[in-house]
């Protein structure tokens, strides 16, 4: 009787430590939804972050690349033209528009802003259409963006491709 007892104790206890480790190797795993905050803020959050900056230095890269190409095509695939800034002369009411990226150093002359908007890289700001454009400042063109002279004439540096209208 004793050896039984004995024996169905064991068994129980086996039974017991067999149900306790079951339990501890599924918790936390995908069964078990239960997410705790140190998951989220050691594992989670980490994750996250690595993914975003992969795919935010893939697309930079691809953008560069994208630039690079533009800025070669506007060249004519030379950079000792695409490094040039020219002088270029406008008389009253003349407009300067130009291609995306091109480079505008506005030196004399009352200049307003067309077509679109313009990155004053001077002053780090961005200067809306008919807004006056500040005289000895750096500017980078948008698409359509450009510049039309109010005085009687006005000269600026340029680097990129443009036209004047």
């Amino acid at each position: 009787m004793k050896r039984i007892i004995i024996i169905a104790l064991a068994v129980i206890l086996v039974l017991s430590v067999a149900v306790w480790a079951f339990a501890a190797s599924n918790a936390g795993s995908q069964d078990d939804p239960l997410v705790t905050v140190s998951y989220l803020n050691d594992k989670f959050k980490a994750d996250l972050v690595k993914e975003f900056e992969a795919k935010i230095t893939a697309q930079g890269a691809e953008l560069a690349a994208k630039i690079d190409e533009k800025l070669g095509a506007a060249s004519g695939g030379s950079t000792s033209q695409a490094d040039a800034f020219y002088l270029v002369t406008l008389s009253a009411g003349q407009t300067l528009r130009c291609d995306v990226g091109t480079e505008v150093l506005l030196r004399e002359g009352a200049f307003t802003v067309s077509g679109a908007a313009v990155t004053d890289t001077t002053s780090g700001s961005a200067v809306a259409v008919g807004s006056t454009a500040a005289n000895n400042h750096m500017f980078v063109a948008a698409a359509g963006s450009g510049f039309t002279l109010g005085g009687a004439s006005g000269t600026v540096l340029v680097r990129g491709t443009y036209t004047i209208v």
